[in-house]
């Protein structure tokens, strides 16, 4: 259901270990990698739910998280093929232990099959954004001196590649749907506390996303949030010769997002009336 990889392994280079695994037949291409801090022994002898097996329970985490629209994995099949593709960039979900239950911890930022680090689950919700099918959350945003918590979902996500004598643009659009889950204080939630929450919010994604791109640029210094791939499909020809991680540190973004807020239809807006 799942293949673990020590943290000694992916620093080390995984790329032998996919090829042997795609020659075993016991094993699907759309099976799980993932990576651990821990020591394997300590997750082999992990609490599951219903007593299953550990990689049933490591399959069934990722696979709840990815539908929820929460986390990303990775496959057998997607590692090969980012290993033999020009960018090589990608992450790997890891997995720790939480309550000694299986839990996602984090994603290792993995260039040609060797990992570059890890990324902490906390910041990684700029990278779900940009990456995840349908990415959901759940954030609180302060508005009229109070906290509200709010539902988020994509709507549209938009990535356009510009290349103008030698310098490479991106435009990243996000427009996402949001709905008011709970306030603080009932208060009447009026066009201007609308507006007040819509850019509230706006400002954070913009912010998040902007700390995401940089810490692949600056810290990491490997596209794998995979914007070579908006470039590739516009220039094809460019790309081939390219030095594309050379090219990806300096390129420039420009990131807008557009909130759509709304009720959640379980609360009153307005109260008063």
């Amino acid at each position: 259901q799942a293949v673990i990889f020590t943290e000694s392994m992916i620093l080390s280079g995984i790329e032998e270990y996919a090829y042997r695994i795609r020659q075993l037949p016991e094993y699907r291409k759309t099976i799980y990698l993932t990576a651990t801090k821990e020591k394997p022994e300590d997750i082999l002898n992990s609490k599951t739910e219903n007593e299953n097996l550990v990689g049933f329970s490591i399959e069934k985490t990722i696979r709840n998280l990815v539908e929820a629209g929460q986390a990303l994995d990775l496959t057998l099949a997607d590692i090969l093929e980012i290993i033999a593709s020009p960018i090589k960039c990608c992450v790997m979900p890891v997995i720790g232990l939480k309550d000694n239950m299986i839990a996602l911890t984090g994603y290792a930022v993995m260039y040609g099959g060797k990992s570059k680090g890890i990324i902490p689950v906390e910041e990684c919700d700029g990278l779900i954004l940009l990456k995840a099918k349908k990415p959901k959350d759940t954030v609180v945003v302060m508005a009229q001196e109070q906290s509200f918590t709010l539902e988020t979902e994509l709507r549209k996500r938009k990535i356009r590649a510009f290349y103008d004598e030698g310098k490479i643009t991106f435009d990243v659009n996000i427009e996402i749907n949001s709905k008011i889950m709970y306030m603080e204080k009932r208060i009447d939630v009026n066009d201007k506390v609308i507006k007040q929450l819509s850019d509230k919010l706006e400002e954070n994604l913009k912010t998040e996303l902007i700390s995401t791109i940089l810490k692949s640029q600056k810290d990491f210094k490997s596209d794998y949030i995979g914007f070579g791939t908006a470039f590739r499909i516009k220039y094809p020809d460019l790309m081939k010769n390219l030095d594309w991680d050379q090219a990806f540190l300096e390129a420039t973004f420009n990131i807008n997002v557009k909130v759509n807020l709304r009720g959640s239809g379980n609360i009153d807006l307005n109260p008063k009336a």
